[in-house]
């Protein structure tokens, strides 16, 4: 629905932007469904054709009070090294931590299109496009995966080792983010993370990472990919790094549907990740070991998110199967992950 200029995007894009009318939406911002890290509204500015801020747009609001600071800026221009180096991306028009929101934000171009794989959700005809899915968004999803990381990661290692230090870019470094959260208030998190830290292996042959490269983040129109969305977590990492958080969302992402299909479409679900990895293999060998490891390091984050409050909604896309993510952390590690932080 549209906001009521809450946050106010209008009084702060007046104040950013030249020359914008006291009223400056010709489409007022509408909330969108979100990741852990911040607000997406999108929207129009009421502006003549070839103004620069002119056609639909995104504004993505870092909301949080988690994540550091300088994420706006490294996401920023990821967008911008992985442009210029021909990866679909939406195009960065304005990067601000100008006061007046509820953290730093971005506005962006909106690419057309809708989520890989989003006909599934519409229940329970949904169903219905599964034997689809099943045959196609596999291989659609790694040769993506393939294209990132046949680029050559030098120019983003220079460009964002400006912004940050190299920790923020690194598995390692994400799994002591979240730890970092949990300080002392969550005994059981804390040793699952040692636990992890002390069995972190080598990155061996680092490639640009998403860091979170599932069909959710990747927009399509038709058979053409128009962006990937969402480089909060891009890191450098050895491949097995962006194709667990893959492989783990295929198989725990829950879609609201009739509790009869269930058990069908989780079989499928499991079927679409193991496809996923076999055309990914067809290129490249994967270490299984260190792919079971970085299933566990994501499950362990998306479950102190939870633990934590930072969890949001996903409507129609159930968000995670806690359940299934506490048993990945519990068979990589030995360790059950309970405690008063954690229900479920």
């Amino acid at each position: 629905m549209p906001i009521q200029d809450e946050p106010p995007i209008g009084e702060v894009l007046r104040q950013t932007i030249e020359n914008l009318p006291v009223n400056p939406f010709s489409e007022a911002p509408v909330n969108l469904l979100g990741g852990n890290e911040t607000l997406i509204y999108a929207f129009r500015l009421a502006v003549e054709a070839g103004h620069a801020f002119h056609g639909p747009l995104i504004i993505r609001i870092f909301a949080n009070d988690y994540s550091d600071s300088r994420q706006y800026l490294w996401e920023a221009t990821a967008h911008d090294v992985l442009g210029a180096m021909g990866f679909p991306v939406p195009r960065i028009l304005l990067a601000s931590a100008e006061p007046g929101l509820r953290g730093p934000w971005l506005v962006m171009e909106q690419i057309e299109g809708a989520m890989l794989g989003s006909e599934a959700f519409e229940m329970p005809g949904g169903v219905l496009r599964f034997p689809g899915l099943y045959r196609n968004l596999p291989g659609r999803l790694a040769r993506l995966h393939l294209k990132l990381h046949a680029l050559d990661p030098a120019p983003m290692v220079e460009s964002l080792r400006a912004i940050a230090p190299e920790q923020h870019f690194n598995p390692a470094g994400r799994l002591q983010s979240a730890r970092n959260l949990v300080g002392n208030r969550w005994p059981e998190a804390r040793r699952v993370a040692d636990r992890l830290l002390a069995m972190q292996p080598p990155v061996v042959r680092a490639v640009i990472c998403h860091g979170d490269f599932h069909p959710l983040n990747v927009m399509v129109d038709n058979d053409r990919v128009t962006g990937v969305l969402d480089w909060g977590r891009i890191c450098f990492a050895d491949r097995e790094y962006d194709l667990a958080a893959a492989w783990l969302l295929l198989q725990a992402s829950i879609l609201e549907m009739p509790a009869a299909i269930v058990p069908l479409v989780n079989r499928l679900k499991r079927g679409m990740a193991d496809r996923f990895l076999r055309f990914y293999q067809r290129r490249f060998s994967i270490d299984r070991d260190k792919l079971d490891f970085y299933c566990a390091q994501r499950a362990f984050e998306e479950l102190v998110l939870r633990g934590e409050g930072h969890t949001p909604d996903m409507g129609r896309v159930g968000g995670w199967d806690f359940g299934m993510l506490g048993a990945v952390v519990e068979q990589q590690t030995g360790l059950c992950l309970r405690g008063p932080r954690h229900r479920g």
